[in-house]
């Protein structure tokens, strides 16, 4: 896959008036009983799935994968393209329902007798590796540097919390590169010890945590990626 291609990987970008953010997965199709909840987790070590997917499921977004990589988003399962119904990822809206580091993944070809879809939890690197091989490795490269490929001990005034597929968390990093701001990156989705950072400093400061990325200006949290609020809290013209 070219980087081009790589840039736009699982992108699904909602867009604010002033303050472009990524709205967080969270799927609220109701839990699933407790008795149930084994048949939905495939993977050894994997946290079970807390929530039943059906047709007619409410309060999730599907993504099915084309050729190449790039997301699609859907509503419900009729808008996935019968060919691309075995491996769509699943978003729930509750952010409780989700689990750091892993994503769901659901087999759309066909209802099971009582008319729940198959749904499994992967670990998010992992899904991300399998739409691009390549991806893991540079991610693994990458985790030991900040956003400008300096040394992570290069102290930065911003942090920027996000995640792979989100566009406006790539548009920040390509802006702040662009303008020489040194920055440090976390991918909430495959560090768990980010993002329950992340979580603690947003309580204490009432910050919500609904969309990324999260962008911490020397302490300060701030929700989505606005070029001009960043100069401001840094004093840039």
């Amino acid at each position: 896959m070219s980087r081009s291609s790589l840039a736009s990987l699982i992108s699904w970008v909602l867009v604010a008036a002033m303050t472009v953010g990524c709205k967080r997965p969270g799927a609220s199709v109701g839990p699933a009983p407790a008795s149930d909840l084994a048949q939905n987790s495939a993977d050894a070590g994997a946290p079970a799935v807390p929530f039943e997917l059906r047709a007619d499921s409410a309060d999730v977004t599907l993504f099915w994968f084309d050729a190449v990589g790039n997301a699609h988003a859907a509503s419900s399962v009729s808008e996935v393209p019968a060919d691309k119904r075995e491996r769509v990822r699943v978003d729930p809206l509750r952010p409780e329902l989700r689990a750091a580091g892993w994503v769901y993944v659901a087999d759309l070809r066909a209802a099971q007798p009582d008319g729940r879809f198959s749904v499994r939890a992967v670990q998010a690197e992992a899904f991300a590796a399998e739409l691009d091989p390549a991806l893991a490795a540079r991610t693994q490269q990458a985790s030991a540097r900040n956003g400008n490929g300096l040394p992570v001990n290069t102290a930065p005034e911003i942090v920027l919390y996000g995640a792979a597929w989100c566009g406006a968390c790539n548009q920040a990093k390509t802006w702040m590169r662009s303008q020489g701001i040194p920055f440090v990156e976390h991918d909430i989705e495959r560090e768990p010890d980010a993002a329950r950072e992340l979580t603690t400093r947003a309580r204490e400061q009432g910050v919500p945590t609904g969309s990324i990325p999260i962008i911490s200006i020397r302490g300060r949290l701030s929700v989505g990626f606005d070029p001009a609020r960043i100069n401001q809290a840094l004093g840039r013209s």
